[in-house]
């Protein structure tokens, strides 16, 4: 048996790894993006891509607690301005 991974074994980790890379970058994004989201939907309604991002990026970020407060001021702001529209 050999202890090398074969090219199919390697390209399978390959594709997770981008895969994963997707999930995060979209689904969870970096704080500064995040507070960028908030700030355009206070402007504009948001897609259901962008609400979905919002409502677990401060769950599951873990470098949250350095934007926390202005995260947390803007997301009601945005909230409250959601909630009036149609």
């Amino acid at each position: 048996m050999s202890s090398i991974p074969d090219e199919a074994s390697q390209k399978q980790k390959a594709s997770r790894s981008r895969a994963l890379e997707w999930v995060c970058d979209n689904v969870m994004p970096n704080c500064d993006k995040a507070i960028s989201l908030v700030e355009k939907g206070i402007e504009q309604p948001l897609t259901r891509g962008d609400k979905l991002s919002l409502k677990y990026h401060k769950r599951l970020c873990p470098f949250c607690g350095c934007n926390e407060g202005k995260f947390t001021a803007l997301k009601e702001r945005y909230e409250a301005v959601d909630a009036e529209r149609p």
